[in-house]
């Protein structure tokens, strides 16, 4: 009956998340040119919501210290009065996997290009997800400049600080032959 009733939350807001051409949301951020849809899961629960990225300028090379996110994510989650995460291997994985993917198509969508939706990939590291929750973006050239866009959206904010999340992957993947150049892939989670 769970499965029925997310299937059905699931075709509800892919109906409503649709807009025009851009591909349609499953999982848990979206974003195509300026614009950026978030949706979190939870139990089986979802909200969606836009807001804006940025563009990354020419000839500047992005950067990502994996340890230096976590810190500045742990930093937003503490001034909410949060406890903080840390990497975990799987949710890095998945993360890399999907921001190679979304770099490769050069496009950006919380479908990979096999029809893979946030939670299959999470499932495919062989992380046992009690919760997770994935933020994509594109254009930023820092992981500062990355947070300071989601910091910017309310469901972007919702997604980093998760009262229950343990544990966090990031990525970045560049393509210089594509318009966005970065792909960044965030994805923060509590294991079974």
């Amino acid at each position: 009956m769970r499965g029925v009733v997310a299937a059905c939350l699931l075709a509800l807001l892919v109906s409503a998340c649709s807009m025009g051409s851009l591909p349609i949301s499953s999982g848990f951020t979206q974003s195509e040119g300026d614009d950026a849809e978030t949706l979190s899961w939870q139990g089986g629960k979802a909200t969606a919501a836009s807001t804006a990225t940025t563009t990354a300028s020419e000839g500047i090379a992005a950067r990502l210290d994996p340890v230096e996110a976590v810190r500045l994510l742990n930093e937003m989650r503490a001034e909410h009065g949060l406890k903080p995460v840390r990497l975990e291997m799987h949710l890095m994985r998945a993360a890399k996997a999907h921001s190679r993917d979304l770099a490769k198509a050069d496009h950006i969508s919380h479908y990979g290009s096999d029809g893979s939706s946030p939670w299959d990939r999470v499932k495919a590291t062989g992380y046992r997800a009690q919760l997770a929750a994935e933020n994509v973006g594109t254009g930023q050239t820092s992981v500062e400049e990355l947070f300071k866009a989601w910091a910017a959206s309310e469901d972007h904010m919702k997604n980093l600080l998760l009262a229950d999340a343990e544990e966090v992957g990031i990525a970045l993947v560049e393509n210089d032959a594509s318009e966005n150049r970065t792909f960044w892939t965030l994805v923060i989670g509590k294991p079974l």
